[in-house]
């Protein structure tokens, strides 16, 4: 459920310089008119157990504690494209800031599970696409999940689930985890891992990033 109407970006914002913009949901194409979906400022609340089960995966048990899930390449790029809050404009995402989501957990009368500000508008995207929704990616995260931050210990709580399906293949884009948090409103929330080949220093490595999916919701609801 959203807790208040969506504040969108309305310009049609188009990337600068020259960026590798890796949808995770799919390819965007750097053709004439392709252009990454806007970011939007959205709070979106999970109720009960569903709620509940989602806390668990990221250990926020406790009433009122919470979690920062550092955002991807591309959705804090996107946020910088809503917020334009930087003194000198960026060409490309080199000297970007940093850009977190909150995950917050409350239990004064209902298990709630809170999560915003930043996601991304599916229906902005170009070229369109049949997908509605919103979206955001975490940062990248290295397979051997030897770390000790948020993001891992999730992962590493993932693998043991029964929807954690195969493992990375060299040089393919896969999604090998998937899982929908409906609660008692019918808000549904689909928590994916996907698996990609990075290239840092100029050597193949295979990464992790966590999304986390909304299906289209009305403006208001």
């Amino acid at each position: 459920m959203l807790s208040h109407r969506v504040s969108r970006n309305n310009s049609n914002y188009r990337y600068k310089g020259i960026l590798f913009f890796l949808s995770l949901f799919f390819l965007v194409p750097f053709a004439r008119g392709a252009k990454y979906p806007n970011a939007i400022e959205l709070t979106f609340n999970l109720y009960g157990n569903a709620a509940q089960e989602l806390a668990d995966l990221f250990a926020v048990t406790k009433n009122n504690s919470e979690i920062a899930i550092k955002l991807s390449e591309n959705t804090a790029w996107a946020v910088y494209g809503l917020k334009d809050d930087l003194p000198t404009p960026l060409s490309n995402s080199d000297n970007q800031p940093s850009r977190s989501n909150v995950v917050r957990f409350t239990t004064d009368s209902l298990p709630t599970l809170t999560i915003g500000p930043f996601w991304e508008d599916l229906a902005t995207a170009l070229p369109p696409s049949e997908q509605r929704g919103y979206r955001f990616s975490s940062q990248n995260i290295g397979t051997d999940l030897l770390g000790d931050d948020v993001l891992t210990r999730l992962l590493r709580k993932l693998k043991t689930k029964p929807e954690w399906q195969g493992h990375c293949v060299k040089e393919e884009f896969i999604a090998i985890f998937s899982k929908t948090f409906v609660d008692e409103h019918g808000s549904k929330l689909t928590l994916k891992v996907w698996c990609m080949d990075q290239y840092p220093r100029n050597k193949l490595t295979s990464m992790y990033s966590v999304q986390f999916v909304l299906e289209h919701v009305k403006e208001g609801e």
